[in-house]
């Protein structure tokens, strides 16, 4: 995941009751500004679940978290990137409604990325939150549409096991 400040989202994780001071307070001394590094420790070692630390983080850069496993993607061909680009960038369309792609991303505060995805797409985007290594499982699934139904739900079983 990139380096990313958050003086917030640290606020957010010291108000939430899961996470004891004392652990907060040797991870933000060991990331001290790198605080999307702290928020995947957070999970990796269970301090939080990943969808708690996941909304902790959109809602201090002002955006909505999604799961994209947890959901059907319903983008295909022009309203999706090509595979390569999804994978350098950290994207995933989900889903268009009402002319706006829902794009699952890394970063999405980053405005220049935001406006090249949508002179790319040619529709207006809405940017949300997801963990970067949930984008990554779900390019992999997304895009292997010739897998079996089968074969894709063993390789999500797979990947949920190694977390």
């Amino acid at each position: 995941m990139k380096e990313i400040k958050s003086d917030k989202f640290i606020q957010f994780v010291e108000e939430d009751p899961k996470v004891e001071t004392n652990t907060l307070a040797v991870l933000v001394n060991k990331y001290k500004e790198n605080h999307s590094a702290l928020m995947m420790e957070l999970i990796e070692k269970g301090f939080l679940r990943k969808e708690r630390a996941g909304e902790h983080w959109a809602r201090a850069k002002g955006c909505t978290f999604v799961d994209p496993l947890s959901m059907t993607i319903r983008c295909e061909g022009e309203n999706q990137v090509p595979l390569e680009m999804a994978k350098r960038i950290k994207a995933i369309a989900l889903y268009e409604f009402d002319g706006f792609i829902t794009m699952a991303m890394e970063d999405p505060t980053n405005l220049q990325l935001i406006d090249s995805l949508e002179r790319y797409l040619q529709r207006s985007i809405s940017p949300v939150f997801a963990i970067p290594e949930d984008i990554d499982h779900a390019l992999e699934l997304h895009y292997q549409s010739d897998l079996s139904f089968d074969e894709a739900l063993r390789q999500l079983e797979a990947m949920s096991d190694g977390e």
